[in-house]
Formats: structure tokens, sequence, C-alpha cells
């Protein structure tokens, strides 16, 4: 692994707090932020080795900001850690482009295997 790949995380505050501890631990540097719109911007001004989103934010839905990642990130892995359990949404957003779509606190163990699999590292 190179060192210190840098991770995005977007989602509420407190969690991007657990999910930046459990990175960290595994070797990642974290940039954590609540809006996907700066989000969007961020994944232009930085070289990020992975995502990992909730797919219920609050400024665009989970689905339209896979879309714009996309656009301008296209081999970029996204990754869901959503406390959204439907299947409908799981399924849009992994036909939008994520890599994969995890349920809270459900897969808590599975989440830093799935971004050691997919990260660009």
């Amino acid at each position: 692994m190179e060192p210190n790949p840098l991770i995005l995380c977007i989602d509420r505050e407190e969690s991007c707090e657990i999910m930046e501890i459990l990175f960290r631990r595994a070797g990642f540097n974290v940039m954590s932020i609540q809006s996907a719109k700066d989000a969007l911007q961020l994944a232009q001004q930085h070289f990020f080795a992975a995502v990992v989103a909730e797919y219920l934010l609050d400024d665009i839905s989970g689905e339209e900001f896979c879309f714009e990642l996309r656009k301008n990130k296209p081999d970029l892995p996204l990754i869901f850690y959503s406390a959204e359990s439907r299947n409908e949404h799981k399924e849009r957003g992994l036909s939008a482009g994520a890599k994969a779509f995890l349920v809270k606190p459900n897969d808590i163990e599975q989440i830093e295997k799935t971004v050691l699999d997919y990260a660009l590292i």
C-alpha cells in the first residue's frame, strides 16, 4: 500500500469521526465533510484513493452524487456506507456506479475490507 492514501468520507459529523478512527488505524489519511456538493469540489482538488459516503445525503441524493462524481472521476471508487437499507436504494446506488453498498452499523467489520479491496492504492 502507498504511504497514507487519502480517503474522503461524506456523512454526518459523528459518523465521520468513527470512520476517521477506523481508517486511520488501517493506515489511511481521512478527509471528512458533511456536504456532498463540497465533496465534489474536493474530489477535483485532491487525489483520493476512495470515497465513503452516506447514501442519505443532506444536499443531494446519493444516486445524484454518484453520477456527478463519475462525470469527472470515473475511476474513483465510491462506497456507500449507509443507514439506508432498502434494496431499492442499494440498487440505485450500485447502478449509478458505486462499487459497494454497505449498511450501518451491521457492516462495520466489512467497510475496512471493502475500502482496501477497491481503493486506488
